[in-house]
């Protein structure tokens, strides 16, 4: 189960990369986004239209069904550390794909949020509380 596991946890990460990505490629092909504006109905039609982000919308969709499926099988408080991989992700393809500048104290700061990961992955696993106690439930039985 862990290897399927580790597979449905990268789907959900590199969906949400994904996402992130063509949603900024998305918004800055719209421009500046102001809702608070006589212009704020405009803003949201050419968002809304936007093919850009009217695919990265479904990706963040997919992505959360994926994450759902992790969550059903460890405790949040293993699991949701993993997504911090996407902080080394969008940075990455930021850098990569959009052409940002990453200053190296952000990457550094990156590669700390990693050692996190690292971390929390070398600990234990405990299944979650009620797949422990139905097991027990089993063996007695």
């Amino acid at each position: 189960m862990m290897g399927t596991s580790l597979i449905v946890i990268a789907g959900s990460v590199v969906l949400g990369v994904v996402g992130q990505l063509v949603l900024k490629i998305g918004a800055d092909s719209v421009g500046e986004i102001r809702l608070l504006s006589p212009g704020a109905l405009d803003s949201l039609i050419g968002v809304a239209s936007n093919p850009y982000v009217q695919l990265g919308i479904p990706l963040f969709i997919l992505g959360s069904m994926f994450w759902m499926v992790v969550l059903s099988r460890f405790d949040l408080s293993h699991a949701y550390p993993f997504l911090g991989l996407n902080y080394l992700l969008v940075t990455l393809m930021a850098w990569l794909v959009l052409g940002e500048q990453v200053k190296p104290t952000r990457w550094i700061a990156v590669g700390l949020v990693i050692l996190g990961i690292a971390l929390v992955g070398q600990s234990a696993v405990h299944p979650k509380k009620e797949d422990a106690l139905s097991s027990n439930r089993e063996t007695a039985d």
